[in-house]
């Protein structure tokens, strides 16, 4: 069996400074609020991996 994880992809937030550990809960809330860039292109593997595997949804 193998397992593969695959990103879900590029958040938007592009707020990258240092913070505290106390301040990792708000940082968190607005990167759950932001969404993710969709791609157009997929690199080779993945899409090859994609292609031959048999997903199971859970």
């Amino acid at each position: 069996m193998e397992i593969t994880l695959i990103r879900h992809g590029k958040s938007l937030l592009t707020e990258n400074d240092r913070i505290t550990s106390f301040a990792f809960t708000s940082w968190v809330e607005k990167y759950d609020k932001q969404v993710v860039c969709e791609e157009t292109n997929f690199p080779c593997e993945t899409v090859a991996r994609i292609a031959k595997t048999n997903i199971m949804m859970i």
